[in-house]
């Protein structure tokens, strides 16, 4: 009964939050369950363990894996730690590609992490000096103005997070591969609850030190 009202308590907050759940078809249920796997996956596989993620549709989205309290509100970032957060906002996507295929693998559900995978290329290359060919540059607001578009260091920083998203892309879908068990483990028990938290994580997943 506690478990059944703690349910029906986080239904309630998230209905009120981002409104009523969704009904879709089978087969976009599928391929958000392996989405949101896939983040799953690449958080567990960078040292976190996600508090919840969920496959109920609500609002402009069809689920979502929440981070960690503790990771998100991190004074201090390594360089490898935040190529770590560009792999799990990547793994929606390569998580997709893996499950169906290059072509239907790409589904405008990952257009949120893309976004949020950019961002923080471009913060590793023009805010924290952490790139090797731009050495201590820190340009941070160079994307904030229009008129910036056009320069030759605007072109090249994107160049330069354009082939470091690629990179690690393909370490994403590496991992992936390598950890497709527990891809589809954590998949299918999403389609068979819906929603997961961290304590069911733990009984799926091998704890990592």
């Amino acid at each position: 009964n506690q478990g059944l009202n703690g349910d029906l308590l986080v239904e309630a907050l998230d209905t009120a939050r981002e409104g009523e759940a969704k009904e879709w078809s089978p087969e976009f249920l599928e391929s958000t369950a392996c989405h949101e796997a896939g983040h799953t996956i690449l958080y567990w596989l960078s040292g976190w363990w996600s508090p919840e993620v969920s496959i109920v549709a609500r609002a402009d989205h069809g689920g979502g894996m929440r981070r960690s309290e503790e990771e998100t509100k991190r004074e201090s970032l390594t360089k490898d730690e935040m190529l770590a957060r560009i792999r799990t906002f990547l793994a929606g996507r390569g998580a997709e590609m893996l499950c169906y295929g290059v072509e239907k693998g790409l589904t405008t559900g990952a257009g949120d992490d893309l976004e949020q995978a950019t961002h923080i290329a471009r913060q590793i290359i023009c805010r924290y000096g952490m790139a090797e060919e731009f050495g201590l540059l820190s340009v941070p607001e160079l994307f904030k103005h229009a008129e910036a578009i056009g320069s030759p260091i605007y072109q090249r920083i994107s160049e330069a997070a354009g082939k470091m998203l690629e990179r690690e892309m393909e370490k994403t879908t590496k991992l992936l591969m390598d950890n497709r068990a527990q891809l589809d483990t954590v998949a299918k028990a999403l389609l068979e609850k819906n929603r997961l938290y961290r304590k069911d994580l733990e009984s799926l997943l091998p704890k990592r030190t």
